[in-house]
């Protein structure tokens, strides 16, 4: 998704992954850290593979 569209919200980016629970079953507290979990992990994909890396 990231690819074809990197403006993409996480909202939109999280519904289309698969959850243990289902997507549509996710309230409150979980809801919450499957959108703060898709968020790092597209922050991370969009800064590429060295960001944030200690220099050696």
């Amino acid at each position: 998704m990231l690819a074809s569209d990197a403006a993409a919200s996480v909202w939109a980016i999280a519904s289309r992954l698969t959850w243990t629970a289902g997507w549509e079953n996710l309230g409150g507290t979980h809801l919450f850290s499957a959108l703060a979990q898709t968020a790092m992990h597209r922050d991370h994909v969009l800064r590429g593979p060295k960001a944030g890396r200690p220099r050696v």
